[in-house]
């Protein structure tokens, strides 16, 4: 499905394409969803990681993508409304300096704020991910390192320096950022869960 968003004029402002597929929504907006935009884009992660059904709400700069991971009972009338209610409150925010430089931000619903990671793209195809510092609960990045590794479309995966950093080098044909960041947050809380025991 494709839409357009358009002023009283009719010119075209920011094309949007939509992709559905189960259990994910990418919203595609290169007038929205590019580096001048940082700040408005962190503020619309921060709203969608609240909404209900969503796991994971990310964007991907080089891709102009916005993409939502979905509960399997998501509901797509609440899941629409929301989601247009959280742009419209981001909108605000367009022109807002950036916090920090980076290519794909992710957000996690949290209690009581969303739990964001952040990556930049060192090369095509290496994905510099910085890594939270929970000293309540310490993770064995080396750990996560190895899990990740064996990935398929994972080229290789090792530990940069401070700040504490994953470098990630991946086949972008067989596995997207967006799906490495997932897979990453889902080891690291695994490796997280299981030290906490």
């Amino acid at each position: 499905m494709d839409a357009s968003i358009h002023r009283s004029d009719e010119r075209p402002e920011y094309p949007v394409g939509l992709s559905v597929r189960a259990e994910r929504l990418r919203v595609t907006a290169p007038g929205v969803f590019n580096r001048r935009h940082r700040g408005f884009c962190r503020s619309l992660l921060k709203r969608t990681a609240r909404i209900s059904g969503v796991r994971s709400a990310c964007i991907d700069l080089a891709l102009h993508g916005c993409i939502l991971q979905l509960d399997p009972d998501y509901d797509s009338r609440c899941l629409a409304r929301d989601f247009a209610h959280a742009i419209r409150t981001a909108t605000g925010t367009l022109g807002f300096p950036a916090e920090s430089a980076w290519d794909a931000l992710i957000a996690f619903p949290g209690n009581p704020s969303a739990r964001f990671w952040e990556a930049r793209l060192a090369k095509p195809m290496r994905l510099d991910l910085r890594l939270p510092d929970d000293p309540r609960t310490p993770v064995d990045a080396v750990l996560v390192a190895e899990q990740l590794a064996r990935l398929i479309g994972v080229r290789a995966c090792r530990v940069g320096f401070w700040p504490r950093r994953l470098l990630i080098d991946f086949d972008v044909s067989v596995i997207s950022a967006t799906d490495l960041f997932q897979d990453s947050w889902n080891r690291w809380d695994a490796v997280r869960a299981a030290g906490a025991t």
